[in-house]
């Protein structure tokens, strides 16, 4: 009798760039397995007023006519990528995607949305900046690995170096 292997939940965190393509491709061909539920997080990095009614719901409400712009293409993006990814990339394995999208600082929100859902662990790309850089503009994946309690895997760039 074969052994079934429990449904696994993760985050997989986009900004919808080319280092996310390569963490969503490695995560695809490495990590995931019949029954697991990934979670497509994407955050808009903006100062606005965040209402935290809906913040649960995978919607995030605004204030500002120019933010809800923003929130509704981050939302037909997150859920484009997960149509693409449930239904040409996936379906030789049976893999349920959830699409999330956000206005605020994406270190803390995909770590709170990891813990809220209960997430087996969390998959961010990253940039490869320089140290400087770093250092100024912060780093969404170093936020992860140092905030969450989850587990936290960093998929490093490789495509044309």
């Amino acid at each position: 009798m074969a052994e079934i292997q429990p449904t696994r939940r993760l985050i997989l965190a986009t900004d919808f760039d080319d280092t996310s393509v390569e963490a969503v491709e490695w995560t695809v061909a490495n990590l995931l397995q019949n029954g697991d539920e990934v979670h497509l997080v994407h955050a808009v990095q903006d100062d606005g007023i965040i209402d935290p009614d809906f913040s649960d719901m995978g919607v995030v409400a605004v204030n500002d006519a120019e933010q809800q712009r923003a929130i509704r293409a981050a939302e037909l993006n997150a859920k484009q990528w997960a149509d693409t990814l449930e239904n040409e990339i996936l379906p030789p394995k049976r893999v349920k995607v959830v699409p999330h999208a956000f206005i605020g600082a994406p270190g803390p929100l995909i770590v709170e949305k990891a813990e809220t859902l209960d997430c087996d662990f969390i998959v961010v790309g990253t940039h490869r900046r320089g140290l400087l850089s770093e250092l100024v503009l912060g780093s969404v994946s170093n936020y992860c690995l140092t905030h969450s309690k989850k587990p936290v895997l960093i998929v490093s760039q490789h495509k044309g170096q």
